[in-house]
């Protein structure tokens, strides 16, 4: 989340200058790193003895060099019996044919084993840039309030801020730092800002790498739509001015924080300053900050992750959850119970839930009392708001697109079922998997004069195999009647 506060209150930052940051990975491939994933599709053990075996079986060290391991027949049926444990814990020594030891805690965990910032071939890439815009739109807010003289802010007023950021520890879990800055407007006033970034480190690695986020062309382009947003963005704007114009030393503190509230995806942004009077005063706006094309704006789970996310999600605790997420769209999903715990597959399941569903939902959106139909609709329309806001109604949606930005005000809504301008109907289709299996969405859209016309929102299933997952989806239509900016 996102505070800003302006207080009187000198914040003191030891601020480092990063220089020639490079990579490296953030820990090792002790055994337990090694089986952590055992069993599971990203299972790491698989990948580690087919390396073994084959005709190049090179290593990275922690200390960044390259080691060639070559082992027995014998010793490679002792390494695998070991990793076979899933509980393994301890070390492994590896005795290479030519008589060397080699301890797996100093080989690297490199990105075919899930290393930060690399892939499955070892080759860097962006690691999640959802989770790195949260930094990017505080250092955008920072360099727009800070700008002297006033004005809108290129990508260059960003990149000076990023390089201001110290290296990351990377073996913590998370990274963070704060820098400080001076916004002279004359000799005699200097405002003073300081900007606090928290994040996850696969995400603070690519945040104060301003060259590597430009090379990524999806990155590059919501950097810009972020520019364009605090550009456009009135309140940003406004405090920029009055801090620039006002004739006193502000002290000015923007924070970015996407390590505390990981689950969800609402932006706080507080502004606190002291008035000409000395009195305090306050303002607030309240972003859920989504980066690229998706549709999702909320989702609801079924089933827990880990091995057994199946056997969870086909038995009481998902027809339980199933019923919680299909109530709180004011559906009742009936008696079926027994016949979606004991359905030959987690997928007939399913199915048959949302099958159950969407005939509720018909039902529903096919009433001739109108004054019925209504009431059922604010239900309805009021948890498509909550998953939207996080159950916040003055939360606003802003997503940051390869070429455009735009902000959802879900709140637009209520005022469309007060004028009847909604007339929603549903249809039951399927989205085909890889592996055969066909999972059910519903997907509901406007009607005019009785003709399908935009698309609204789907509510789709969706199975991995650490989460059976239940995804709400924005439709063309529902944007259009919620969009209140964008470029």
């Amino acid at each position: 989340m996102h505070r800003y506060a302006l207080s009187k209150t000198c914040i003191n930052t030891v601020v480092m200058r990063y220089f020639d940051f490079k990579l490296n990975e953030a820990s090792d491939l002790r055994v337990k790193e090694l089986v952590k994933y055992h069993g599971q599709p990203n299972d790491r053990v698989p990948i580690f003895l087919n390396k073994l075996k084959g005709a190049n079986p090179v290593f990275k060290t922690n200390t960044g060099q390259d080691v060639e391991i070559k082992v027995t027949p014998e010793e490679l049926q002792r390494i695998e019996k070991v990793l076979s444990d899933p509980n393994a814990g301890g070390s492994l020594i590896i005795n290479t044919e030519d008589g060397q030891q080699i301890n797996t805690n100093t080989l690297a965990k490199t990105g075919e084993y899930g290393g930060v910032g690399a892939n499955k071939e070892g080759e860097r890439k962006i690691a999640n840039r959802g989770n790195t815009m949260e930094g990017i739109l505080g250092a955008a807010t920072t360099a727009r309030l800070m700008k002297r003289p006033g004005s809108p802010i290129q990508p260059n007023d960003i990149k000076n801020i990023l390089t201001k950021f110290p290296q990351p520890n990377l073996k913590a879990k998370s990274n963070g730092s704060t820098v400080s800055f001076d916004a002279v407007e004359n000799k005699d006033i200097t405002d003073k800002f300081s900007l606090t970034v928290k994040l996850p480190t696969g995400n603070y690695v690519d945040f104060i790498d301003w060259e590597f986020m430009q090379q990524d062309p999806e990155m590059r382009g919501y950097i810009n739509s972020c520019i364009a947003y605090v550009n456009d963005a009135n309140i940003v704007g406004r405090f920029a001015d009055a801090f620039e114009k006002n004739g006193r030393p502000d002290e000015v503190s923007v924070i970015a924080d996407g390590v505390s509230d990981m689950s969800g995806r609402k932006t706080d942004i507080f502004m606190n300053w002291i008035g000409p009077n000395g009195e305090k005063k306050s303002k607030k706006f309240d972003l859920s900050l989504k980066a690229g094309t998706t549709n999702q704006f909320g989702q609801a789970s079924a089933g827990g992750t880990g091995a057994n996310a199946r056997l969870k999600a086909h038995g009481e605790y998902g027809w339980g959850k199933y019923q919680e997420i299909f109530g709180d769209f004011g559906i009742q999903l009936g008696n079926i119970g027994e016949q979606y715990m004991t359905s030959d597959s987690l997928e007939k399941a399913v199915t048959l839930v949302y099958k159950q569903a969407f005939e509720g939902f018909k039902r529903e959106l096919q009433q001739t009392d109108g004054s019925e139909e209504k009431t059922w609709l604010k239900q309805f329309i009021n948890n498509v708001q909550k998953h939207g806001t996080l159950n916040d109604p003055a939360v606003q949606l802003a997503q940051f697109e390869k070429s455009k930005f735009y902000v959802l005000d879900f709140k637009r809504l209520d005022r469309l079922i007060e004028a009847d301008k909604l007339d929603l109907d549903c249809e039951l289709q399927y989205t085909n998997s890889k592996d055969g299996s066909k999972w059910p969405k519903i997907i509901f859209y406007n009607k005019e004069k009785g003709v399908r016309a935009g698309e609204f929102m789907r509510i789709r299933s969706k199975f991995s195999s650490t989460k059976m997952n239940n995804l709400i989806e924005k439709g063309p239509y529902l944007k259009e009647l919620t969009k209140v900016r964008g470029n």
